[in-house]
């Protein structure tokens, strides 16, 4: 999980994570906000195996399962 010091959209910064959150993932602070890529900035700039595979979720949208 990346976590900027201050959101560009809402110019706050972040409250603590708890810790149920940081015991389950690694937390990566960075500096600057970029938007939407910031999401996995955190995991690119971090992650050292080229075999590593990095997936992306994002809670901002609902998708309506169609069946």
């Amino acid at each position: 999980m990346t976590i900027p010091k201050i959101s560009a959209r809402l110019n706050i910064e972040y409250p603590p994570i708890p810790d149920d959150i940081t015991k389950l993932c690694k937390i990566v602070h960075i500096d600057v906000d970029y938007g939407p890529i910031t999401k996995i900035y955190g995991a690119l700039i971090s992650e050292t195996d080229p075999n590593t595979i990095i997936i992306s979720c994002d809670d901002d949208v609902h998708f309506e399962l169609i069946m």
